[in-house]
């Protein structure tokens, strides 16, 4: 009898927590509480990435649970960016060892002289 009411009790618990996350959007409840930084190196590089697909692969299955209209577009992402994190994927070896570069060119177009600059952040 009380292993009844235990389960029942775990499983009522659990569809409450299910409700409360999906109250929420996707990047309030996988945020990695890691603010991202644009890489400068093959380094930073490197720690980037599993924090990028672990915050992405947590959107993903938020989006299977609570059925979000996210999900096909969080997939997408996930693909690419396990593309361009794997060691020796052409994407990787095209964008590891010039993300300096990537980032100096990305800084270019979006930081122009005069420009307010306080809703960018590149460093």
């Amino acid at each position: 009898m009380w292993t009844l009411f235990a389960t029942i009790l775990l499983v009522a618990s659990a569809a409450l927590g299910t409700d409360d996350i999906c109250e929420k959007k996707s990047w309030e409840v996988c945020d990695p509480g890691v603010p991202f930084v644009f890489p400068n190196n093959e380094k930073e590089f490197d720690e980037q990435c599993p924090i990028l697909l672990d915050e992405t692969t947590c959107r993903r299955e938020y989006g299977i649970k609570c059925n979000s209209d996210e999900l096909q577009e969080i997939t997408e992402i996930i693909e690419f960016l396990q593309n361009v994190c794997r060691k020796g994927s052409s994407l990787n070896e095209a964008i590891r060892p010039n993300v300096g570069c990537i980032k100096e060119n990305i800084k270019s177009v979006l930081i122009r002289p005069g420009q307010p600059t306080e809703l960018i952040e590149i460093t």
